[in-house]
Formats: C-alpha cells, structure tokens, sequence
C-alpha cells in the first residue's frame, strides 16, 4: 500500500496459490454448484437413504429414480422400506424395481407392521413403529453412520444430498443436534 497526499492505491499482490474453483452439478437440466469448502468437509463413511411407503407404489418408484439421477448417489445405500403388508407385498415392489432397470441398486425391507390387520389400527402409531423399525434396522443391524429418511410423498430438490453432505459434519460437532431436516412447508 501507498500513501501519497491523502490518496491511497492498494497494489494488488500476486496470489501465491491457485483458488480452487466450484464443483458444478446438474440435475434434470438445473445447474447449480456445490461450494468448495462443503465438498472438503464430507465426512460421512457409510451413509444410507430409506424410502418409507405404505400404499403408493407409483410414488416409491418416483422418488427412488429421482435419487438414481443424483450425481453422489452412489456413495449412498438406498432402501425402500415397505409399512403396509395388507397393501403392498415386498416381492411385488422387488419385482417392479427390477423391471424399472434403475441405476442403483435397491434394498426393500418390509415392516411387519402389528396393527397391519386390526379393525381399528392407530394411524400415528404405525408411522411411528415404521420410523422405528427402519432407524434400527439402518443403524443397528446394518451399521450405517447416517441416514435420510424420505417419505413417499416428497419432492426432491436437486441439492437434497449435497445438503447432507454439507450440514453432516454439524452432527458430528455439535451433540445438541439430533437431526437434520430439509422438509420445507412452503415449497
């Protein structure tokens, strides 16, 4: 810097490191880019996608080849998680996943949900006992470090796993933080 009569001139120096640039992405023909220093904080080892349905399997197949045409899906473990035997069988949903000839490979569990066949069953009690199958089946039985749980009903955002990718690390430094949620009413 030089001063000389009240002016000041800032001389640029010469960067002595190249910045890295941004990782540009694209999906359904939407590009967008993921800033460099989320893509250096990744951090999570064996992560895992369920897809939680009960009677729309249009909408389970919907969602699974949303995530299919991902750009980091492939770091992901994704399953279909069925909890509704009365609706749908899980070799029906075997069956049509293969016909779909998806990218990925895909994992269907079925929730032997109790109250599948009661006159009366409790609507809030059956989502909950199906969240709660699929986080110890994903967690404890089958190791994951992380997991997002998607219903069958959702949207999906080009960005949804580049956001976990980038938000995962606050889980890990943070333990106040339980989970992390991109569910976004006003959407």
């Amino acid at each position: 810097m030089i001063l000389s009569n009240r002016i000041v001139i800032v001389e640029e120096e010469s960067p002595t490191t190249t910045a890295a640039l941004p990782e540009f992405r694209e999906f359904n023909g939407h590009k967008y880019h993921l800033p460099v220093v989320a893509a250096e904080k990744r951090t999570m080892e064996n992560p895992a996608i369920a897809v939680l349905g009960c009677r729309r399997m249009d909408m389970l197949l919907d969602i699974v080849s949303s995530l299919s045409s991902m750009a980091s899906i492939q770091s992901y473990s994704v399953y279909v998680s069925l909890g509704c035997p009365e609706a749908i069988e899980q070799k029906e949903v075997e069956s049509f996943i293969r016909l779909s000839k998806l990218p990925i490979p895909v994992t269907v569990l079925q929730f032997q949900d109790p109250q599948a066949f009661l006159e009366k069953p409790s609507l809030f009690l059956r989502i909950q006992q199906h969240y709660s199958f699929i986080l110890s089946e994903l967690f404890e039985k089958r190791r994951h470090s992380h997991v997002i749980v998607l219903e069958d009903d959702l949207q999906l955002s080009s960005s949804l796993l580049d956001f976990f990718e980038q938000t995962a690390p606050l889980l890990d430094e943070d333990p106040s933080i339980a989970c992390i949620s991109a569910f976004n009413d006003n959407a």
